[in-house]
């Protein structure tokens, strides 16, 4: 996320390396914290191009975060929990100031992370502190904080103040953090007073949504100091509803499930024509307005969805060289140094330069099969050993063969497709021809 070299692809390809981070973030794209921003979202890659590449990189990190630091823990049940209220609250945050300016946006939502951070620190690193915290605030009605305060001797609110000053965080950021905001119908004289209630208003809608509190109940007890902050009244009402979708999604699918496929598996699924057939309406619909850096990820992606495989790798012609050049790849199947893959343009009787001569996808469905095998170049022997049957998609642009698709089911042997299925997947390398039309006729 910070390389600004990365591309698209890249983003698309570290998410579908897991598997379950990719059920994970399509699954939350669709959900109604997101769904404003565009909705059916099935690919990885239209997920990027609706809601951002940032966006997806947060969602992914934050998934994930969930994932591995939750092992670290002793009270994992906890540090799950702790850390999904921090996700929804944070994402409460952007969207319900999301109209209030990028800047005043990302300074709301930093507030109401730092919120969370102390709490964050004991359930990771003083677990044994922390049960004894939750145990006292529950037993006597005390809040967190004053709990926190009898157990250890401080105060949350102290120890996030501690860690902002360390940090050398702005000060409005450390006034966020403490427990009692400005009371409804107080004057808000500085910016500093109301990015504080935002982040109290976010923390406390959290809090209500984590302890399973009615949304109708949430609405009426929040409603007015969410009015006296700016909001109205509609749009905070929604943005409530999304964040209870959001933690329910969260909690349906927030960890990595022990009987999860792993990348590398072959997911079975049902007819892969009728997903083939969605798919290619899909990328008929968005490909008009769509680049062909972004095209082509999301043709490989859709394929790999639909047809099972282990991965998608497009190879393109560098006129300056007269080479096809592997530009891009998805996939647990992936080599890691793929994009060092190619071969010239110039012919030579093996499979690859076979296919640039058809208008039809080619199928191999067992490369150990001595007749395929003679035919396999060596650099694909050397990055692909162990792989039997794989497809060959030839992107044919004014008679020249410019990109060639090529998709692999790993080692699972005697792939065949159904009547039909192959002259589907060849359409998916014409979409891609026509977005290289548009480019040269713009």
């Amino acid at each position: 996320m910070d390389n600004i070299d990365s591309s698209t692809s890249d983003l698309v390809q570290a998410v579908l390396s897991d598997f379950s981070l990719t059920q994970q973030v399509i699954r939350l794209a669709n959900s109604a914290m997101y769904s404003a921003f565009g909705g059916d979202v099935t690919t990885v890659t239209r997920a990027v191009s609706v809601l951002g590449a940032d966006a997806i990189g947060h969602l992914a990190l934050g998934l994930q975060m969930l994932d591995d630091f939750v092992g670290l823990s002793e009270t994992r049940d906890t540090a799950r929990e702790e850390l999904r209220l921090t996700l929804v609250a944070s994402a409460f945050t952007r969207r319900i100031t999301a109209g209030r300016g990028i800047r005043e946006a990302e300074e709301a939502v930093v507030c109401t992370l730092m919120r969370y951070i102390a709490r964050l620190l004991l359930v990771f690193y003083c677990p044994e502190y922390w049960v004894q915290i939750e145990q006292l605030a529950s037993q006597d009605g005390e809040t967190l904080s004053s709990a926190c305060e009898n157990v250890l001797g401080v105060s949350l609110d102290e120890i996030a103040g501690e860690c902002a000053q360390r940090w050398g965080l702005p000060s409005t950021v450390a006034e966020s953090m403490a427990a009692c905001g400005p009371a409804v119908g107080s004057r808000l004289d500085t910016h500093a007073s109301w990015l504080k209630g935002v982040a109290m208003l976010s923390g406390d809608v959290t809090e209500m949504i984590g302890k399973g509190v009615a949304p109708a109940a949430l609405k009426a007890s929040m409603s007015d100091y969410a009015e006296w902050l700016g909001f109205e009244p509609c749009d905070f009402q929604l943005v409530v509803d999304e964040a209870k979708s959001f933690h329910d999604s969260l909690v349906r699918g927030g960890g990595r499930s022990e009987d999860s496929t792993s990348p590398g598996q072959i997911r079975k699924t049902g007819d892969s024509a009728t997903a083939l057939r969605r798919g290619l309406e899909h990328v008929r619909a968005v490909g008009d307005v769509m680049a062909v850096g972004t095209l082509v990820p999301l043709v490989l992606e859709t394929l790999m969805h639909s047809l099972n495989l282990d991965c998608a790798i497009g190879f393109f012609l560098n006129r300056s060289n007269k080479r096809f050049e592997a530009r891009i790849g998805l996939g647990a199947g992936v080599p890691s140094g793929f994009r060092a893959l190619g071969f010239e343009e110039g012919f030579l009787p093996d499979v690859f330069h076979v296919a640039l001569t058809h208008r039809s996808t080619v199928i191999f469905e067992d490369s150990a099969d001595d007749k395929t095998r003679n035919r396999l170049p060596a650099w694909y022997l050397k990055e692909f050993q162990g792989v039997r049957s794989f497809l060959l998609i030839p992107v044919h642009v004014r008679d020249r063969c410019i990109g060639l698709l090529y998709g692999s089911w790993g080692k699972q042997q005697g792939v065949a497709l159904r009547a039909g299925e192959d002259a589907l997947v060849y359409r998916f390398g014409e979409e891609i021809a026509k977005g290289f039309q548009r480019l040269i006729a713009g």
